[in-house]
């Protein structure tokens, strides 16, 4: 029996969410640390980041962290009407931001700028689940999906180890796989 994207994207939140917060916590500062030893990150100029929230792999203090060596940062504003994502460049993270759709920090529009996705140099994508062909699958919104589709940049995506799996379902017309994925073990170049 073949199995949908909803049996994983169940099967992948709970074995996610009973990470305990301190484990969680830990594994994404390795992730951390593998991330910004990618060359293209290092050399990059402008990211666009996921605002964490829930069991996510930690992104707050990799923003932080961005912001410390001097590049310059996106993080995108969801348009549920139009059901896209709009990026928008924060220069500070406890002060552009504000809760948003699902309890999301998204950034205040009166206080940041939107930015053309051209202007993007690397994008880093959540998602629940992602095989080793970096395949993924995030939330069932498609927000990002319909946003890589109009970009050819760099994506990676965060998961711990037990995020990946060997195979997934997906659809390649609609969905787009990421080209890195970045673990507290190790990088997967898909």
């Amino acid at each position: 029996m073949t199995k949908d994207k909803q049996y994983y994207r169940q099967l992948f939140l709970k074995k996610r969410d009973l990470l305990p917060q301190r484990k969680r916590h830990e594994l994404s500062r390795r992730v951390e640390e593998n991330l910004f030893s990618l060359p293209e990150l290092l050399q990059s100029g402008c990211l666009m980041f996921y605002v964490s929230f829930g069991s996510e792999v930690a992104t707050h203090e990799m923003i932080n962290r961005c912001f410390n060596t001097g590049k310059k940062v996106v993080v995108p504003l969801v348009d549920k009407q139009k059901r896209r994502l709009i990026p928008y460049r924060i220069n500070s993270f406890d002060h552009d931001l504000t809760n948003g759709t699902m309890g999301i920090l998204e950034p205040k529009k009166d206080r940041c700028r939107e930015v053309l996705p051209k202007d993007v140099d690397i994008a880093i994508v959540p998602g629940l689940a992602f095989s080793e062909d970096g395949w993924r699958i995030g939330y069932g919104g498609g927000f990002y999906d319909r946003f890589l589709r109009e970009l050819k940049i760099k994506t990676v995506s965060l998961a711990f180890e037990m995020q990946i799996i060997d195979h997934l379902p997906f659809s390649p017309h609609y969905d787009v796989p990421v080209g890195c994925i970045v673990t507290e073990k190790r990088i997967v170049h898909c």
